[in-house]
């Protein structure tokens, strides 16, 4: 599989299913919100997450099995931060990558990530026709104490997290932005930070990617690539993968029950694009690969000319 580096205290921790479909369980449900839980008094709170100040790197562990592996979206995988196994068996491939990364990276050094993701939600979120949201709080803490905080400072019905990460894959051919949408319910009062209740009642995972059209085999050929004029190419995508989040944020928001039927159906048109496969939402371009899939969440696929 290939593992993704873990964000600290984070649920959203991934591995990909290397060179195939990706397979078997479930994204932990509830991944529609019911009807009735769309209506509360007032707005939502918005708990937007970015813990990174650079691109990050993901590397290929092959197939290795991790206590709690599962498949679906990514193959959704809840590992510790500090998983001994993973992180004695992926040290030389995480030096590797991070070396390959530096030329992007110090061409990257002053482009502001945050800022796209900050402008997708607040577009994304506003075409929701239930959603609700309050003006949206930045952190670059993930922890579940961070959390509590918010939830305290927040009284509210329900409360959303939004957690976006964005990197390279391990062969440098894709920048990817992944984010995870929950809401939890609350009962509106004020409660301590470490002791705010919470309870999921939506949880949604989404991957937006922007492949090159033309890749090499030599990781470093394609950092070359998207290094290359001030790091243009990495600016465009990093700003179209983020973007797609306008789009995607609402349609996770809108799953039914009868929709997320409908796109599991053994008889559903399934297509396969940067490593995924799954059911067909839409082809979202001129480009064959643009696409739109299902794999137990929503997978957004562009490909550079």
């Amino acid at each position: 599989m290939r593992a993704l580096k873990t964000l600290k205290g984070l649920w959203l921790a991934l591995v990909l299913v290397s060179g195939s479909a990706a397979v078997a369980s479930s994204l932990p449900k509830p991944i529609y919100l019911p009807e009735q839980d769309r209506k509360i008094e007032g707005e939502r709170p918005v708990r937007l997450v970015i813990e990174q100040s650079q691109i990050d790197t993901s590397f290929d562990l092959g197939r290795v099995a991790f206590a709690g592996s599962g498949g679906g979206l990514l193959g959704a995988l809840i590992v510790a931060a500090h998983d001994d196994r993973r992180k004695t068996m992926g040290l030389a491939e995480h030096d590797k990558a991070e070396a390959y990364a530096g030329p992007l990276r110090s061409a990257l050094r002053d482009f502001d990530a945050n800022a796209l993701a900050l402008s997708a939600t607040k577009a994304g979120l506003a075409k929701s026709d239930w959603f609700q949201a309050q003006a949206i709080a930045t952190s670059s803490d993930p922890s579940s104490a961070g959390d509590a905080a918010f939830a305290a400072a927040n009284p509210s019905p329900q409360i959303a997290t939004i957690v976006y990460r964005y990197e390279l894959s391990p062969d440098f051919s894709q920048i990817r932005v992944l984010g995870e949408i929950t809401l939890t319910k609350h009962d509106g009062k004020n409660h301590d930070a470490d002791t705010a209740p919470t309870n999921l009642i939506f949880r949604q995972r989404v991957l937006s990617v922007v492949q090159l059209g033309t890749r090499s085999y030599e990781p470093r050929e394609n950092v070359a690539r998207w290094s290359a004029d001030g790091g243009k190419l990495a600016k465009t995508a990093l700003t179209a993968a983020f973007g797609q989040f306008e789009q995607l944020l609402p349609y996770a928001l809108g799953l039914s029950e009868k929709s997320v039927g409908d796109l599991t159906a053994k008889n559903h048109e399934k297509a396969f694009a940067a490593g995924f496969y799954g059911p067909l939402i839409a082809k979202t371009g001129d480009t064959p690969g643009d696409v739109l899939i299902w794999s137990d969440g929503l997978v957004q696929v562009h490909t550079l000319p």
